[in-house]
């Protein structure tokens, strides 16, 4: 077995889906190059996770977008009973903070992790 020569920095932050940045959880963003967010099993239907980003944590939270000035978003796959990961958006590690906000209250109060590497 290789011995490892590059190590990574990794981070997982326990969230809870909300409709709004008042309820959120704030990610420090800091030091971060990638990462994913995973949920266990949940009901959709087919909703969007909205990316909002701050330069502070306390906000102004403003909900951030791609060059070509489409949303960055996550679409969820329609509910499943097996757990599900999903790629963040490139965009979201250009900011120091991030909150993840539910597209629809039908997914509100789901749990999740974002799992975030250097």
């Amino acid at each position: 077995m290789s011995e490892i020569k590059i190590r990574r920095r990794s981070r997982d932050v326990p969230i809870v889906l909300h409709t709004s940045t008042a309820l959120a959880t704030t990610i420090r963003m800091e030091d971060f190059a990638g990462g994913v967010v995973e949920f266990g099993t949940m009901v959709t239907a087919s909703v969007s996770l909205q990316m909002w980003g701050a330069s502070s944590e306390n906000g102004p939270w403003r909900q951030l977008f791609k060059t070509d000035g489409s949303a960055a978003t996550i679409t969820l796959a329609p509910s499943t009973a097996v757990g599900r990961m999903y790629a963040l958006p490139d965009e979201v590690f250009a900011v120091p903070y991030l909150e993840i906000i539910s597209g629809t209250t039908n997914s509100t109060g789901t749990a999740g992790i974002v799992s975030l590497k250097s």
